[in-house]
């Protein structure tokens, strides 16, 4: 039988779909100073609201990490701040967000290593596409954003819907930045 790795050796962890970790867990994770990512994202299997186990104290204990390279949430309609604790971050440079809940949530207002930045949101989510939700976003190696926007107009989304004068004012923002949409209604 293979032996499982030490705590200690684990330096990136996908937890996707397991519904018993806790932010205990990713505490005793990042307590080992060597967690470089983390992934909390749903599953074909685990995608009901109830099953989302990312909440303001796993992105707390995650951000903690002096050396998380990679981080990777689902959030649901529990989680209605938190984000903010990620700014200042010096060694995060992947940075993939799905907004399931009916809360906007503001990013980070400073990630001075980020390079990549996703963003995916389901049809009943709150996020808004709109200038002021990037305008404090400080991300001066930015250099890749993918959207995958599920808001549908006429769906039950209460968001702001993407437009060509949003995604121009990503342009204008992150000029050194590649924009890609996977998935839009413009």
């Amino acid at each position: 039988a293979a032996k499982e790795p030490p705590l200690s050796m684990i330096t990136s962890v996908d937890v996707s779909g397991c519904t018993g970790v806790t932010s205990l867990g990713v505490k005793a994770l990042v307590k080992t100073g060597r967690l470089r990512g983390f992934r909390q994202d749903t599953t074909p299997r685990h995608k009901a609201c109830s099953e989302m186990k990312a909440n303001e104290a796993t992105i707390k204990a995650a951000a903690a990490s002096p050396v998380l390279a990679s981080l990777s949430l689902t959030l649901g309609s529990k989680v209605h701040k938190g984000l903010e604790v990620l700014s200042g971050s010096t060694s995060l440079k992947t940075l993939a967000i799905f907004f399931e809940g009916f809360t906007a949530l503001n990013l980070p207002a400073k990630l001075p290593e980020l390079k990549v930045l996703r963003i995916k949101t389901s049809e009943w989510a709150g996020f808004d596409w709109l200038p002021q939700r990037f305008a404090r976003c400080d991300y001066p190696k930015l250099e890749e954003i993918v959207i995958d926007d599920g808001a549908r107009p006429g769906g039950n989304s209460r968001a702001k819907f993407m437009s060509m004068e949003f995604l121009d004012y990503l342009r204008r923002k992150f000029p050194a930045c590649t924009i890609k949409l996977t998935k839009t209604y413009l």
